[in-house]
């Protein structure tokens, strides 16, 4: 440091003490699920490289954040403390399967960042997203007959999410019928 006075310059002060410089880690590359694919788990591992460090750079463990929106407002998953545990590939990567399953039908979005042994937070990663597969109808049963129909009535569990089902009867390989119902019955015609 030296003083001034107008153009005229005083003499630096001797340096009596230092400070550390910020070394935050490494911004995180995420490499699954790919952006814009579908889960066909519901609690899928999210997958991203591992930060670089030593020392006090080192990373002693992560922040994951899972949204089903793309501003991150409202959080499905919050977590400060993902342990930096490595997969043996190339380059490391952290895996974290979701402990708990997520809603089927949905979109949602992920970032990740790496917090250092100097408490210094890596910026976020890059947001990724990926929608969750519906769950396929179960309990399907044939309704009101008692014996042969051409008209059978088929009723299967309502699936969270769906808008509409497809239906196909089969002989053999051969379609006897298809439809698109809105609701989770159909009746054929």
């Amino acid at each position: 440091m030296q003083a001034k006075n107008g153009t005229v310059l005083g003499a630096f002060t001797t340096p009596n003490s230092t400070f550390p410089s910020a070394n935050p880690p490494t911004v995180q590359a995420l490499s699954s699920p790919v952006s814009a694919s579908t889960s066909t788990t519901l609690t899928p591992g999210l997958k991203w490289n591992a930060a670089t460090g030593t020392g006090a750079a080192a990373v002693a463990k992560y922040y994951l954040q899972v949204s089903k929106v793309t501003d991150f407002s409202s959080l499905v998953v919050d977590n400060q403390n993902v342990p930096t545990t490595l997969n043996t590939t190339v380059p490391p990567t952290v895996l974290y399967t979701l402990p708990t399953a997520l809603d089927a039908g949905f979109t949602y979005y992920w970032r990740v960042r790496a917090l250092n042994a100097a408490n210094q937070y890596s910026q976020w990663s890059a947001v990724w997203n990926f929608k969750t597969t519906l769950l396929a109808p179960t309990s399907l049963t044939i309704v009101g007959t008692t014996g042969l129909s051409t008209k059978p009535t088929f009723d299967w569990s309502d699936v969270p999410g769906a808008t509409g089902y497809n239906i196909t009867v089969l002989n053999g390989t051969t379609v006897v019928f298809s439809g698109a119902p809105v609701t989770s019955t159909y009746t054929h015609t």
